[in-house]
């Protein structure tokens, strides 16, 4: 009996979870200033980690950081990711010069959207296109039009931001003094990695790292990179921390050196700079001039009060930090940040991504839309997550729906909804127990698939 009552203990708090608070849905009905853009069809976009969202194309007025605009966005009908459990939707932060570009970002900092039919009001005054994020080990925090000099201890460093992401050129990273970018002295110009890469004005062979704060951690090629590098980097990482090596990873950038610690994966052919950076420096993103794009970092102070809300700064975003256990003694991190959409608005927290470009909510379907059904879908402009991104990336990529809403009576739907909640915390609790049976199963005899470094002290 005792297991008995543990067991539907569980299944009730399951239950509560599962219908808990997020996420909070746009209700078209309720804006009076909402307008559905259905000529492009659906929405389908894929990103770095292979979730994958579909939905309606809308318009509507958007506050974030004391900027307010009329923005496109995508309706999420379809998502198939607990990344965002404790969230409302996505806020990309990625910059385009595309005509079309879903970068809010450029939305933020232009006076017209001409491809979107899209005039701000005569009030309106553009943000700066620059923007920073920094983080601490309770908190993120997203700066509008610039950045906080409080924040930052001594000089910022600035370098070229290269490819069309944040990205800038790395030419060494090092590990207990061992070289893990060992690039061949020559390899085939033709070959996608040399592409990707080029070279500096030393003519020192380079390999593109790219700031993302939608990346819980360091991602080191696990490949040769189409034969850039004679082997793999992490499989040689991996190899020396399980000799016993202990280090920061040191990664050299246009001759300057920087030690960061934390949390390191594999990723096949790509070197995402991830939350262990956000989370020692403040990383400036400044798109101004977009023939000069450059990327600057500063040491966070540590004294400097992260997230912490200024009246006197509304450009200042508090960015809530959530762990979300995605596997096994594994976690991934996101930052929520309060947006509003609609009039009266309506209140989101969005996971906040440099990363991608998409601004998206979870959104009730606009009145005259048909059901979203699987069938193919229309894509939109890919995020540079999405193409670097592993899976199938066809165009009639496939997804179940997360959430399915039972149609009907309101009665029916009401105890469709009911045997949905207790369907799925039936589930969840097989899913605990799995998870526990193979934990101690598994023990601590699995081969490592991260790498933690602990070096010099991360500034958190």
């Amino acid at each position: 009996r005792a297991h008995f009552r543990m067991g539907m203990l569980l299944l009730l708090f399951l239950v509560a979870a599962v219908s808990g608070q997020y996420p909070h849905e746009f209700i078209p009905s309720a804006s009076s200033t909402f307008l559905w853009v259905s000529k492009n069809g659906p929405i389908n976009v894929t990103f770095l980690d292979g979730t994958n969202l579909a939905g309606f194309d809308g318009s509507d007025i958007v506050r974030v950081g004391g900027y307010t605009v009329i923005s496109r966005f995508c309706m999420i009908q379809r998502l198939k990711s607990h990344d965002f459990d404790q969230s409302d939707g996505i806020l990309g932060f990625g910059a385009s010069e595309m005509i079309r570009s879903a970068s809010l970002l450029k939305t933020l900092s232009s006076t017209s959207r001409p491809s979107w039919d899209i005039v701000q009001p005569p009030s309106f005054h553009p943000m700066p296109r620059v923007f920073s994020f920094t983080a601490s080990q309770e908190a993120g925090e997203l700066y509008l039009g610039g950045y906080d000099p409080a924040s930052i201890v001594g000089e910022v460093q600035w370098h070229p931001m290269v490819g069309e992401q944040y990205g800038v050129n790395v030419t060494s990273v090092t590990f207990a003094g061992v070289e893990l970018l060992n690039f061949k002295s020559a390899y085939d110009s033709t070959s996608s990695a040399s592409i990707d890469s080029g070279r500096d004005e030393a003519d020192l062979p380079t390999v593109m790292g790219v700031f993302d704060s939608g990346t819980t951690c360091t991602l080191l090629p696990n490949s040769t990179w189409g034969g850039l590098f004679t082997e793999s980097p992490f499989l040689l990482l991996q190899k020396l921390f399980n000799q016993g090596h202990r280090s920061s990873l040191v990664v050299t950038m246009n001759g300057l050196q920087y030690a960061v610690d934390g949390c390191v994966d594999p990723f096949s052919e790509s070197f995402i700079l991830g939350d262990p950076w956000f989370r020692k420096h403040v990383i400036i993103h400044d798109v101004q001039d977009y023939d000069n794009r450059r990327i600057g970092l500063g040491v966070r102070d540590l004294a400097y009060p992260v997230g912490v809300a200024n009246v006197e700064q509304p450009q200042k975003l508090s960015a809530t930090r959530t762990l979300h256990e995605v596997a096994l003694s594994r976690e991934k991190l996101t930052y929520n940040i309060p947006v509003t959409l609609g009039t009266p608005p309506q209140s989101f927290n969005l996971i906040f991504d440099t990363g991608s470009y998409l601004l998206a909510v979870f959104s009730q379907p606009p009145a005259g839309s048909s059901p979203m059904v699987q069938g193919p879908v229309i894509t939109a402009e890919r995020s540079f997550s999405e193409r670097l991104g592993p899976g199938n990336m066809d165009d009639n990529y496939e997804v179940q729906p997360l959430l399915f809403r039972p149609t009907g009576s309101a009665k029916g739907q009401m105890l469709g909804e009911v045997w949905l909640y207790l369907f799925n915390g039936a589930l969840a609790a097989l899913l605990v127990a799995a998870a526990v049976y193979a934990r101690r199963a598994r023990g601590r005899e699995s081969q490592i698939v991260m790498v933690e470094l602990y070096g010099a002290p991360l500034s958190v």
